[in-house]
């Protein structure tokens, strides 16, 4: 085989493998950074949440007050 060809192999492969290695690293990461985002939306869904429930309260508490200042 002449040396041409030789390191034209070599470098195909290491494209390759490059390439592949490269797109499952960057999978990985993408997987890691949705699942940080996951968690970061059920917190604020929580923390929503824990608002509504405080805006009801406080709106009743507002009646009370009104009806006992009439």
């Amino acid at each position: 085989m002449s040396d041409v060809l030789i390191v034209a192999i070599l470098s195909f492969a290491g494209t390759a493998i490059g390439t592949i290695v490269g797109a499952l690293v960057s999978s990985k990461v993408t997987d890691l950074r949705l699942k940080i985002l996951e968690n970061q939306v059920g917190e604020i869904s929580k923390k929503q949440d824990t608002l509504y429930s405080l805006d009801r309260r406080i709106s009743v508490v507002e009646t009370i007050i009104n009806e006992r200042e009439v």
